[in-house]
């Protein structure tokens, strides 16, 4: 959860602050909760009403209960515009972050599921640099060979057995993206 959805959520009620800025509860609801970000226009709205600095919305609180579905969906990953984060804090992000896979596995839709391997996938990648596992360029053609990638597509081959129409468009965009 960032320090904006927690100031959000101390600020007033869902009601309040949909009827003070003419945003649907829904979409109130999940900024408070973490699981949007509010966009730049809305921050600037959202400081002018509720005293909430724009840049509250980017800073990742580490140090709270897991975030609920969807808090992380954009994990961030060191580059020029995101400070460097602790190994620590990398470690904790992404130990949230697989608790709300676990969740989007069980319970979420497929744009959920999605959202939230994404954000593994950048969690784990941000530990890996933090770690210095990680080396722009390295040889990802050792992935495929890991058992965990094995399993993983025999168990997409298996879902998609049904399908055979998805099995060849899901075939097509992987051969896609080694092209």
């Amino acid at each position: 959860m960032s320090r904006g959805a927690e100031l959000l959520s101390a600020a007033a009620s869902t009601a309040k602050i949909s009827a003070a800025t003419g945003v649907a509860l829904t979409t109130v609801q999940r900024w408070r909760s973490g699981a949007l970000v509010p966009p730049p226009d809305r921050r600037q709205e959202l400081e002018a009403k509720f005293q909430i600095p724009p840049a509250a919305w980017d800073d990742l609180l580490y140090d709270t209960a897991p975030a609920p579905p969807g808090a992380l969906a954009t994990a961030p990953v060191p580059d020029d515009d995101v400070p460097i984060v602790t190994l620590d804090e990398a470690h904790a992000q992404l130990r949230r972050v697989r608790r709300w896979r676990s969740w989007a596995e069980a319970e979420g839709s497929g744009a959920d599921k999605r959202a939230a391997f994404e954000a593994e996938r950048k969690a784990i990648e941000l530990v890996a640099r933090l770690d210095g596992a990680y080396a722009a360029g390295a040889d990802e053609s050792k992935l495929v060979a890991t058992p965990r990638w094995q399993a993983i597509r025999a168990a997409l081959l298996d879902a998609l057995q049904p399908y055979p129409d998805a099995t060849a468009a899901v075939v097509e965009a992987l051969h896609a993206l080694d092209a």
